[in-house]
């Protein structure tokens, strides 16, 4: 018996947006040719202050139809405030399997989600590892990977000079035009390079799938220390733009390691390095 392939997800900088992030990942399983997905919040606590995430939030959103809350699979350590993962039922990767296996069957994959950004250092990975050894004792073989699970790919961008300028002065993200495929921008995987151009000059980046971006008014910081709050007004409601402009949809994320410059055709990013600019005189 064949096991599916299983998504592990961590929302972190999509509290405030959950909408949008159901809107994308139902679009990329559409786009290969499945059901929307089927979610399983694996975290020992809901009490959270990403207010999308907050207590039942989420699964109101999506429907009890589409949601699973399984703590059994939490990390005990949030509770007891011990140091290192501590899954707190480790034996529910078997339901949590079973679970995979049953939408498998109607054509819906399965991703399973907690807060944190990077699956090394969460327990998120500790369940994958779990899930993995409980396939081999069935004697099958088990795929787990982090959302979306796509190969990385080379893409192009035309930038206006205004974002190509930020992205050179060291911006942290990458402005998508509103008509960009949606399922093409959620399903971006993790590594990709995209060719970002302007009228005289071209940057390499390496990047992962799109986030959602909420427009920001100018005379407007957005809140370093709390990344979900970013994009609201002192009373917390949503600030709205007076008009769509250039990366109100999507943006694309990475992590900025070091710049340099390399001639027209040259070297191709590597990984670990985020940006490499070139000259197009």
């Amino acid at each position: 018996m064949s096991v599916p392939t299983l998504f592990s997800f961590g929302y972190w900088g999509w509290g405030s947006r959950t909408e949008r992030l159901v809107e994308a990942m139902d679009a990329v399983e559409t786009a290969r040719g499945h059901l929307p997905p089927f979610f399983v919040d694996i975290r020992l606590q809901r009490s959270v202050r990403a207010v999308g995430f907050n207590g039942a939030a989420f699964e109101k959103l999506v429907g009890r139809e589409r949601h699973l809350w399984l703590p059994k699979l939490g990390n005990e350590s949030v509770r007891t405030g011990a140091a290192g993962i501590v899954i707190a039922e480790p034996g529910a990767a078997s339901d949590l399997l079973d679970l995979a296996l049953e939408r498998w069957k109607k054509k819906q994959d399965l991703v399973f989600f907690c807060a944190c950004e990077r699956p090394a250092t969460c327990h998120r990975g500790v369940v994958a590892k779990l899930l993995r050894a409980e396939a081999k004792r069935r004697g099958t073989e088990g795929n787990v990977v982090e959302w979306p699970g796509a190969a990385p790919r080379e893409l192009e961008l035309t930038l206006p000079p205004a974002a190509f300028r930020k992205l050179r002065t060291g911006a942290k993200s990458i402005p998508l035009p509103p008509d960009f495929p949606l399922a093409e921008a959620g399903a971006l995987g993790w590594g990709s390079i995209v060719r970002c151009i302007d009228a005289s000059a071209e940057l390499f980046a390496i990047v992962g799938p799109a986030r959602h971006a909420t427009p920001r008014p100018a005379g407007r910081s957005p809140c370093s220390r709390h990344p979900q709050r970013r994009g609201a007004t002192r009373d917390g409601a949503p600030m709205r733009s007076p008009r769509p402009f250039w990366g109100q949809v999507l943006i694309l994320n990475y992590r900025c390691c070091m710049m340099g410059r390399a001639p027209l055709g040259g070297s191709r990013p590597f990984p670990g390095q985020a940006i490499v600019e070139s000259s197009k005189r």
